[in-house]
Order: structure tokens, then C-alpha cells, then sequence
């Protein structure tokens, strides 16, 4: 099973954050910037505390929160840099939908609420995250420089696209 996508208001920050739990680990990206938390991120992979510090000490834009909730606290880290560091300890999979571009075109939104929601496993896997934008961690692993999700963007952005997407929808 998939983790689930939920979010929270950030208020020391003023800005809404998207979160994924992974094994008891909440993991959460800025809507407004998509800095990840990379504390939390690193936690996932399991490693070590000395490790996961020294690698976030050096990392050289980073945020470092102190106030607020817990699972908020930590050293948050720009989208690029958290994939990377992602696909390095192979857990990109695991944080499904973390690093989907338009992450909040997946939220229930009465825009959102004529299209049918897919059933898992209705489409092949590369049909079904194609017009999300998502890459598998070999894909993303194989491309160095993986550009921030574009913001402000309509989750069709053109009248072909949705017409694929209604060709593809089973029936009901």
C-alpha cells in the first residue's frame, strides 16, 4: 500500500505543507517553495543520526527549523537536492507522492471532484504517472538536475491532454 497524501498549515511559516507518513515518519514539502524536510527524509533511509547530520551540515541551501510542530522541526532542504538524496538512499518509491510535480493536483479539490478517480491498477504504471509528471527512481536517478515543479499551473495544461486522460478512464 501506498502512503497516503495529507496536509497541514504550517503556521510559524505561514504556508501549507504537503506530508507523507512512512513507517510512523511524516514527511512533509512546502507548498510555497517545495523545500522538503530533509531530517525527516533521511530518517526513512534509516541511517544513522552522525551520518544524516553531517550530510544535511553540508548541505549548502538549507532552512533550519526550530519552532513549531514536530514534525515539522528539522533542516528542510530544496525539491532538487531532497530527490537526490532520495534516489542516493533508494526510498523515492517509498515517499510516493512526495516528489509528484504538481503534488496538488492529487488533492480532492471541487474542481477536481467530476473526474473519476482511477481504481489502483486501472492503467499500465506509465500511463497512470504520465500526466502527473512523476519518474521512476531509475529515471530520476539517471537525470542529474531535475528542475522545481512548475507553480501556479492547472493540472491539464491543455485540452488534449485531458482528452487522453478521459480516453484512458474505464467506463462506469
Amino acid at each position: 500500500m501506498r502512503p497516503r497524501l495529507t496536509t497541514s498549515i504550517f503556521e510559524e511559516e505561514g504556508s501549507l505543507c504537503f506530508q507523507v507518513d512512512v513507517n510512523g515518519i511524516c514527511v512533509a514539502r512546502r507548498e510555497d517553495n517545495h523545500m522538503i524536510n530533509g531530517t525527516k527524509l533521511l530518517n526513512v533511509a534509516q541511517m544513522t543520526r552522525g551520518r544524516r547530520d553531517g550530510i544535511l551540515k553540508a548541505e549548502k541551501q538549507k532552512a533550519v527549523v526550530k519552532i513549531g510542530p514536530m514534525h515539522l522541526k528539522g533542516v528542510w532542504i530544496p525539491f532538487e537536492r531532497a530527490l537526490a538524496l532520495a534516489n542516493q538512499e533508494q526510498i523515492t518509491e517509498r515517499l510516493y507522492p512526495l516528489f509528484v510535480h504538481q503534488i496538488d493536483s492529487l488533492l480532492y479539490h471541487p474542481a477536481n471532484a467530476a473526474r473519476p478517480v482511477p481504481l489502483p491498477g486501472a492503467y499500465p504504471e506509465e500511463q497512470r504517472m504520465s500526466p502527473l509528471q512523476v519518474q521512476s527512481p531509475l529515471q530520476a536517478h539517471a537525470q542529474p538536475h531535475m528542475s522545481p515543479p512548475a507553480q501556479a499551473q492547472p493540472p491539464h495544461g491543455n485540452a488534449q491532454t485531458q482528452q487522453a486522460d478521459d480516453d484512458r478512464r474505464p467506463r462506469l
